[in-house]
């Protein structure tokens, strides 16, 4: 074979013509910069070092993104980073009709190729150890030039127990110390990575920003450090996106493209990198947190049954209190419900007088604003309405009117302290009323106490005609 092997090529991945979702190395900007100033530095190269699972490949392909959209200082513009597993590297290749070692080929073709930064992951097995090939030691020429630029990773035990040792090579490689992201970090880095998980499981996250942070944060809490199974390796963000990828895994295994809060249950329930004790614990904190999550898509279920069954023209979940599609119920019902006859003129809104819609908009604002505090055993009565001209020749109305309640602790309340509550009444019920004259308003409120009026027929009968 007279062909000349491209160890880059063959063994390699090129980590800035990767597709990126999003930008890979979330929380990690200061571990980004130091790492560009150390490329950047003549005879120098990168070691990213920290426990397992803390996310050093991402600060690399966070540096190949950036790379890739520009967002690097021009030193970097136009550079490559090929990512290569070391034991690709042991063994021979014929190349150009000779047998050479894999590793001598690639520093070669490094030598050959500006612009071009190494990575290789588990940068530890590089030192030679009892005996074996000592790949570190055929690199550190290429270093000492300057005709390798590398970046290496490696946790911090193998950092200790085999780079350290390698006094030459270390002095060729700058360390830096990555630490474990904290919550919040953690908690950015879940959310920012959900585009990615849903393109590579082709599952969507269909709930707002806030459910999706509160989820992130539930996943967060429950595998802090105590809780973890020891010796499990895992640390933030690793053990929260196993957690989260295997709700995903849930939900395409139920051949659905949406995920619900019933695949996160399964995933605590099933989770096995924190003690059975802590899942115990935290079941019904899940529960508690996402009980109206939970009663709703229970809901959601029972609807799609009943489409199924039913030939219903539309379905919609209202809720009353959280006014929830109220608008959309209405605007479904005027568009489904038949015209029907005229019964009133174009120009006639209501058949009640003036006097009667007065004292239901005072009624209305005196039920809105007490709200619980006092039941709706009131009623209202218009004790004067006069139209008169002011000084200025402007109309105006006096409007006197009573507000009769039950009991005397009821009259407290409406009146409030200082009186505050009735004012508040009076202004809210005066702003409508002027509305609806299309006239300045003078309105005068009292409160009195009429026990049983409930009872009273002809009280009674005078709503029933309103």
């Amino acid at each position: 074979m007279n062909e000349k092997i491209s160890m880059l090529d063959r063994y390699g991945e090129n980590l800035t013509a990767k597709t990126y979702i999003t930008d890979p190395a979330i929380a990690r900007e200061n571990e980004i910069k130091e790492c560009m100033l150390i490329l950047m530095t003549p005879e120098k190269s990168a070691l990213l070092v920290g426990k397992a699972g803390i996310g050093k490949t991402a600060i690399v392909e966070g540096i190949a993104y950036r790379i890739q959209k520009g967002m690097v200082p021009n030193a970097l513009l136009g550079w490559t980073i090929i990512k290569i597993n070391i034991t690709s590297l042991i063994g021979e290749t014929q190349s150009e009709g000779q047998t050479e070692n894999r590793i001598d080929l690639l520093v070669q073709e490094l030598a050959r190729s500006p612009k071009t930064i190494l990575f290789i992951d588990e940068t530890h097995l590089l030192v030679n150890r009892q005996g074996g090939l000592d790949f570190a030691n055929m690199l550190k020429s290429g270093l000492d030039r300057g005709t390798i630029k590398m970046i290496g990773a490696t946790t911090s035990d193998e950092y200790d127990y085999y780079i350290v040792k390698d006094k030459a090579f270390l002095r060729r490689l700058q360390k830096i110390e990555v630490c474990e992201p904290d919550k919040d970090a953690t908690i950015k880095i879940l959310m920012a990575s959900l585009p990615k998980i849903e393109a590579q499981t082709n599952v969507k996250m269909n709930y707002t920003n806030f459910v999706k942070e509160t989820i992130m944060t539930f996943i967060v809490d429950l595998t802090i450090e105590y809780n973890r199974v020891f010796e499990s390796a895992s640390r933030y963000p690793d053990i929260c996106f196993v957690f989260l990828t295997k709700a995903f895994s849930y939900a395409i295994f139920d051949n659905t493209n949406v995920i619900s809060i019933k695949h996160f249950w399964l995933a605590l329930c099933n989770c096995d990198t924190v003690y059975p004790d802590v899942i115990k614990k935290y079941k019904p904190i899940f529960k508690e947190k996402f009980r109206d999550l939970i009663e709703k898509e229970k809901l959601l279920k029972l609807i799609e049954l009943y489409n199924k069954e039913y030939n219903f023209v539309a379905t919609i979940p209202i809720s009353a209190t959280q006014n929830e599609n109220t608008n959309k119920i209405i605007t479904e019902i005027e568009k489904n419900l038949p015209e029907g006859p005229a019964y009133y003129d174009v120009e006639e809104y209501t058949d009640q007088t003036e006097r009667q819609l007065v004292e239901e908009l005072i009624r209305e604002k005196a039920l809105r604003l007490l709200d619980q505090e006092v039941p709706h055993g009131i009623y209202v009565e218009v004790e004067k309405m006069k139209l008169r001209k002011t000084s200025k020749n402007q109309d105006i109305y006096d409007i006197e009117a009573t507000i009769y309640v039950l009991r005397k602790s009821h009259k407290g309340i409406v009146i409030g302290k200082d009186g505050n509550m009735l004012k508040r009444i009076g202004t809210n019920a005066r702003q409508d009323i002027e509305k609806m004259l299309d006239t300045k308003v003078n309105l005068k409120l009292w409160v009195k106490i009429k026990e049983g009026w409930q009872d009273n027929d002809s009280i009674v009968k005078k709503f029933k005609n309103e």
